[in-house]
């Protein structure tokens, strides 16, 4: 999220996928000289600097437990991969509470899968194409581990404030091969078992090869297309969903998961309703034209609504979505009741997350949807870095509150939640909420 030349980062944890620059290291059978010494470095030195730099010091935790923490780990190393350390550093940083104080490192090899919160359980909506029936099943196990266990180990590594940050970091994060094998579930980085129950009600266990997703073609379109947004995007159904693959099979995507390299589309939808998705909050100098269109056609047309459609955008520069806001607001014809709706999800995120709120509370406009990921946002990714010395990995810490109220941005006024059927037969009942005649 940006605010002027300030960014916000995109609240969005889930890359742990990020471990891969110690990757070589924690494989390697013979440490390499003073790797003790220097890995208790690195954790002295987050523990000492990290406080003394974020906006708000040892928010969330006391600094008794955070040194107590850090000494720990410390005591811990050289019993440890290098791997299991750099969790380990995970989970000193997350007692901050800040999910836009995070680890950043490159991705590494995740299994190829998607898996989404559907009905208080992670389910899959992409998968290997040679075993179609996994579409829709759910997560029960990893090499044995019930997916409650492993969701247990993995939180105290997931800096949060918010639910729905946790969330969407674990349906990432257990996809991770590198992260299942330094938390002792999967006993290989390469492969694992996975345990699930399909929508047929069979309980079927599939042997899975970790590969990296950013060598696919269209994955490395993805990661080009978001390389002006925080390092925590894209996420893995966007990933696995958005630009298919050969040897991947996901579930019919609805509209507004079609089109997803353009960060923002218009089009006018039987019924005489403006549908415009906003994919990325960025600052191209193209929003500014396609916001006029889109209320030259509302002014010309008297009758046509807007949908205004904000989910799975991840966030970016607040600024070019006021050109839309302001130009209903300046015209009395089209901000009325009724009129403008917009949409949001659990994937909205950061200045997509801003930008709805300044929507609603600007305009007469109302949000149909789902809470989005991270409605305190009290953080802003008006960012700072710290480079461990030894590890050579970085954190990015934050350097301001943007939300010290901590009030909560952008809650749908009609809530509409997609039920795994609909999912599976790529109906959108958000949308189709929103296209319903007004009272």
């Amino acid at each position: 999220m940006r605010r002027g030349n300030h960014w916000l980062g995109a609240g969005q944890f889930r890359v742990l996928a990020a471990l891969a620059a110690v990757g070589a290291l924690a494989a390697c059978s013979a440490a390499p000289p003073g790797r003790v010494a220097g890995w208790r470095r690195d954790i002295a030195f987050v523990a000492a600097e990290l406080p003394r730099v974020h906006v708000d010091g040892l928010t969330g935790v006391s600094r008794p437990t955070w040194e107590s923490a850090a000494a720990r780990l410390e005591a811990q190393v050289p019993h440890l991969s290098n791997g299991q350390v750099i969790l380990g550093i995970r989970r000193v940083v997350a007692l901050l509470r800040d999910d836009e104080t995070h680890v950043n490192l490159p991705p590494a090899a995740v299994y190829p899968l998607a898996l989404e919160w559907v009905g208080g359980g992670l389910c899959l909506v992409a998968v290997p194409s040679w075993d179609r029936r996994l579409l829709g099943a759910r997560l029960l196990a990893v090499d044995g581990h019930p997916t409650g266990q492993i969701l247990a180990e993995l939180r105290p590594d997931i800096p949060y404030q918010d639910p729905g940050v946790l969330a969407a970091a674990e349906s990432d994060e257990v996809i991770e091969a590198n992260v299942l094998h330094w938390l002792g579930v999967a006993s290989s980085p390469r492969s694992a078992d996975f345990t699930v129950r399909t929508v047929a009600g069979m309980t079927v266990t599939v042997r899975l090869a970790a590969g990296q997703a950013e060598t696919q073609p269209w994955a490395a379109r993805a990661l080009g297309a978001a390389s002006g947004l925080s390092a925590y995007f894209p996420r893995q159904r966007w990933l696995l969903t958005a630009f298919g693959s050969a040897n991947l099979v996901h579930v019919p995507l609805p509209l507004f998961e079609q089109n997803l390299m353009d960060p923002y589309w218009m089009r006018v939808l039987p019924g005489g309703v403006v549908y415009l998705k906003y994919n990325e909050c960025l600052d191209t100098g193209g929003f500014g034209g396609l916001a006029a269109r889109t209320l030259a056609l509302l002014r010309s047309h008297p009758a046509y609504r807007l949908i205004v459609d904000l989910r799975n955008n991840p966030g970016g520069d607040t600024e070019p979505f006021g050109t839309l806001v302001d130009g209903i607001r300046a015209d009395p014809a089209i901000n009325k009741p009724g009129r403008i709706i917009a949409l949001v999800n659990p994937l909205t995120d950061s200045s997509a997350t801003l930008d709805a709120a300044n929507l609603a509370r600007s305009t007469q406009a109302i949000l149909i949807g789902q809470v989005p990921e991270d409605p305190i946002d009290e953080y802003g990714n008006d960012t700072g870095t710290l480079t461990l010395p030894y590890g050579g990995i970085t954190i990015t810490y934050t350097t301001k509150v943007v939300n010290p109220s901590k009030a909560t941005l952008a809650s749908p006024d009609v809530v509409v939640a997609p039920s795994l059927q609909q999912i599976l037969t790529g109906r959108d009942p958000v949308l189709q909420a929103a296209l319903a005649p007004p009272p």
